[in-house]
């Protein structure tokens, strides 16, 4: 058999004994998928996912993806809890930690899961917690040791949810100015360059937009003027419909 095939019948074995346990188990124990492994190993299985932080737990309650594309509903006060008094972040706050290139992938999934729970308690109405949540998500994983990028502009509409504009547009900014000299630094290659550089600039832009759109959104309009001035300035030629 070709290498596809064996990769196939790996597939396959590995779904027919993940659906046997399911089958058999009669939740008697908690059934849990790692957030980190690939689409094809959930079985079609994400509308019975509940996002326990650093895993998906599977449960007997139908919730569809929502319109971002993220997984599985969420239990706020039982994930607040873990998130904000259980789990241990270790030494990732420690600047002289080196966290190397799988270190940060990780730590942006799970620094976005700070965003998704204040989500979710903004929607029940408890915007102290969600703040809170918020503020603990940069504490735990410090832009020194994670750098900001388009996945964080999650966090400044949940800071406006919760009523804390000034955190919220203070955010916004830094997201901001990072993503504008990043932008700067792949426009700075040689024309014949810049086709390879393609999805970053197109990351780059779209996170500026949608700050700039955010900020309107939510009637922060010096906030937004002020990014609209300056994404003509500097990128007239990017502009976004």
């Amino acid at each position: 058999k070709g290498e596809g095939s064996g990769k196939s019948d790996r597939i396959y074995k590995n779904s027919m004994m993940v659906l046997d346990i399911l089958a058999n188990n009669n939740w008697e124990r908690p059934v849990y998928f790692a957030v980190t492994v690939s689409p094809e190993n959930f079985l079609n299985l994400t509308p019975y996912f509940q996002m326990d932080g650093l895993a998906y737990r599977f449960v007997p309650i139908e919730t569809p993806d929502t319109q971002y594309g993220e997984t599985g509903r969420i239990d706020a006060d039982k994930l607040y809890d873990k998130m904000m008094n259980q789990f241990r972040w270790g030494n990732i706050s420690d600047p002289k930690v080196y966290l190397d290139e799988t270190n940060l992938r990780l730590l942006t999934h799970f620094r976005s899961n700070f965003s998704r729970l204040a989500g979710a308690l903004n929607l029940e109405g408890k915007k102290d917690s969600a703040v809170q949540v918020l503020d603990r998500a940069f504490e735990s994983i410090p832009v020194y040791q994670l750098s900001l990028n388009y996945m964080d502009v999650s966090f400044v509409e949940q800071y406006y949810n919760a009523g804390a504009f000034d955190k919220g547009n203070e955010l916004a900014e830094k997201i901001f100015s990072a993503s504008r000299e990043e932008l700067n630094y792949y426009l700075s290659f040689p024309k014949k360059l810049q086709s390879s550089l393609e999805r970053e600039l197109r990351i780059r832009m779209y996170t500026i937009d949608s700050l700039s759109r955010l900020a309107k959104a939510y009637e922060q309009t010096e906030l937004s003027e002020k990014m609209e001035t300056q994404i003509k300035e500097a990128f007239p030629h990017l502009l976004m419909e």
